[in-house]
């Protein structure tokens, strides 16, 4: 069938794309060497290995042997492509604030009742799911070699980090699964039991530790290497004037431009995720000059040594007095980037596309060291 002839293909490339990333494992590792007081935070030890118990590690890699089994039960009988299909197919259904971060996922329409089968004609949610089918299948087949496994996983994380992938994601994705292959496979002869359910959520706590290792990695060099010195003494002096001009009317259309464009955006890709805050509340106020400290701070965090990477201890607070629940974190990031345009816009006689794509770190500067605070909660 053309699905298992796609598979084969990803499986191929996947392996490629495996050994040239192992190849790499050295310049992770330096990077990751230069970050190595900020990764005690992360609960790993010199290595970049997950700290965890060992008391049942080998009874735990005996019982994913199980997921293992059951993978290869799912291949004979040519079920591997349909879970995986199913499991996308409910992701896009059930999390809308996922699906801005594929292409199919922006163009899915869930009012229409043949809305699986236009997923299915997708070329690209046909890659997508054969990519993952391929990734469980390669996980699968290297169990045993849990070292080169768990490197090779995180530097899977290392990549994902820039396709706006993050640890939360994992966590759904694995939600998504269990409850897909339970009620997919229920009453046939692949149909999943208590024990088998553990195997599996063991399998992917192994998978979301050294994939989200990987990307919180990641994150960390991107917050200390992402900026120049000279970007942010050019940012700095644009801020200044915006200073001039007023934090808190300059909060006030940041604001404004990007709960309208947040509003546009979540009404077009028909995500019934809006946010209601009042132009004339209390909130509104507070929120508005909270955006405009959080950039202050982001940008004053700025060290020529080490980047940004005390962002996250310095916004903290900020995130815990400002968490927006129920938003879709993809089209937030191009709203208050069209609201951070309209401030320096409004300010600045010129804005280069150059100046905008600068801004543009310093959001993702903000942005990560609120994800960093959000999954250490």
């Amino acid at each position: 069938m053309y699905s298992d002839y796609q598979v084969n293909e990803v499986v191929v490339e996947a392996l490629e794309n495996v050994m040239n990333g192992a190849a790499r494992v050295d310049e992770v590792n330096e990077r990751i060497k230069i970050l190595s007081d900020l990764s005690e935070k992360l609960g790993v030890d010199d290595d970049g290995e997950i700290l965890d118990s060992d008391d049942d590690e080998v009874g735990e890699l005996e019982e994913i042997q199980l997921a293992r089994a059951h993978w290869i039960q799912l291949y004979k009988t040519n079920m591997q492509s349909t879970v995986i299909y199913n499991v996308f197919q409910n992701i896009l259904k059930e999390h809308p604030h996922v699906r801005p971060i594929w292409k199919f996922g922006r163009s899915f329409d869930a009012d229409n009742p043949e809305w699986r089968s236009a997923l299915e004609n997708n070329i690209h949610f046909r890659h997508h799911c054969a990519s993952l089918q391929a990734a469980i299948t390669m996980i699968m087949e290297n169990l045993d070699d849990v070292g080169g496994m768990s490197r090779l996983l995180q530097e899977i994380g290392t990549h994902h980090f820039f396709y706006d992938a993050f640890e939360p994601h994992l966590e759904l994705l694995q939600d998504v699964f269990l409850t897909t292959i339970k009620e997919l496979l229920e009453g046939s002869t692949e149909a999943v039991d208590d024990r088998l359910e553990r195997a599996w959520l063991q399998l992917f706590t192994q998978i979301r530790a050294h994939i989200g290792h990987g990307i919180a990695m990641q994150r960390l060099t991107y917050l200390a290497q992402c900026a120049t010195t000279k970007e942010i003494e050019s940012v700095k002096e644009m801020w200044e004037k915006v200073k001039d001009y007023g934090t808190q009317e300059a909060g006030v259309l940041l604001c404004q431009t990007a709960l309208q464009a947040y509003g546009k955006m979540v009404k077009k890709q028909k995500i019934c995720l809006p946010i209601s805050m009042d132009r004339h509340s209390e909130m509104f106020e507070k929120f508005s000059m909270q955006m405009v400290r959080a950039i202050d701070v982001t940008i004053q965090a700025y060290d020529p040594t080490h980047g940004f990477a005390s962002l996250p201890d310095n916004i903290g607070p900020l995130v815990t007095n400002c968490m927006v629940l129920e938003v879709c974190p993809s089209l937030v990031r191009k709203a208050v980037m069209e609201g951070l345009v309209a401030v320096l816009q409004t300010v600045l006689e010129h804005l280069s596309e150059v100046q905008i794509q600068m801004w543009s770190k310093i959001y993702r500067v903000l942005e990560q060291a609120m994800i960093y605070n959000i999954v250490n909660l």
